[in-house]
């Protein structure tokens, strides 16, 4: 394994964890890495409301910028989609 796949892999790791310990997820739905692309889907817990969201969703931004250092030179964080 090259050395920028263990640092994807292992900021990937990073930001799962971080992201599990936010009180309002439920679980990691699915997570999938390859050279290039993370794509993490969350499915939050039942009793959040869409009048959370807003609060959710800069928790959930200022968690990817934490993680920007740990990302391999000239990674973007990334887009947060929301699914509907």
């Amino acid at each position: 394994m090259s050395q920028g796949r263990a640092t994807v892999g292992s900021a990937c790791a990073s930001l799962y964890v971080a992201l599990q310990r936010m009180e309002q997820v439920k679980h990691i739905r699915m997570s999938i890495s390859r050279p290039g692309m993370s794509d993490i889907q969350i499915e939050f817990k039942d009793k959040c409301r869409a009048e959370d969201f807003p609060g959710i969703d800069k928790e959930l931004r200022r968690k990817i910028a934490d993680m920007k250092p740990k990302l391999p030179p000239g990674a973007d964080p990334g887009n947060i989609d929301a699914a509907q």
